[in-house]
């Protein structure tokens, strides 16, 4: 009886170890997932600070303000004070003319140029959105930024002497049409 009583005890004991072991090892595994989850959060907190010192880095912006008919247009304008590019529309309300803009920001900085200057070019490979490089009738590169649907919703406003100086344009929009918008009245 005796040496049942020890088995039992040692079996006791043996599961009160395996209990303890596996509390250990789940608490363990909260500890790492917690120290997991709090990484992520400095991360994404980290990243949103960069992203936000980048925006506000950027020195160019974009006007609003009303158009000859009564609507409203917008400008992007570099850090040199330069108007590099406007809407190729017009909108009914400062509100639309917000909205455009965000709209172009997002779509800008996601889409192929389409350099229509190369003679061996595929039509075909470039969809919409997209933005389009091409020569004007005085020889002078230019560019315009075209929605999904076809529709041109930004052009420049300069024609360039040369390809990379109008690429640079390009890049321009890209990183200005994420800065401030100021809105005038007149």
């Amino acid at each position: 009886m005796a040496t049942v009583d020890k088995k039992k005890q040692a079996q006791e004991a043996e599961a009160a170890q395996k209990r303890s072991e596996a509390a250990k090892k789940a608490a363990a595994t909260r500890a790492a997932k917690k120290a997991e989850e709090e990484r992520l959060e400095q991360e994404r907190i980290a990243a949103e600070k960069a992203e936000a010192a980048r925006i506000a880095a950027i020195k160019g912006y974009m006007i609003v303000k009303p158009s000859s008919d009564g609507k409203f247009v917008y400008t992007v304008v570099a850090a040199n004070k330069e108007v590099i590019a406007k809407s190729a529309q017009t909108y009914a309300s400062v509100a639309n003319c917000k909205s455009a803009i965000k709209s172009v920001a997002k779509i800008a900085s996601t889409v192929p140029i389409d350099d229509m200057t190369l003679l061996d070019r595929d039509p075909e490979e470039f969809k919409y959105p997209k933005f389009e490089l091409y020569k004007d009738k005085g020889e002078k590169f230019r560019f315009r930024l075209c929605a999904s649907n076809g529709q041109n919703i930004l052009t420049c406003t300069q024609g360039y002497t040369t390809k990379p100086a109008c690429k640079k344009g390009i890049a321009s929009v890209i990183a200005n049409c994420e800065g401030k918008i100021e809105v005038c009245k007149e």
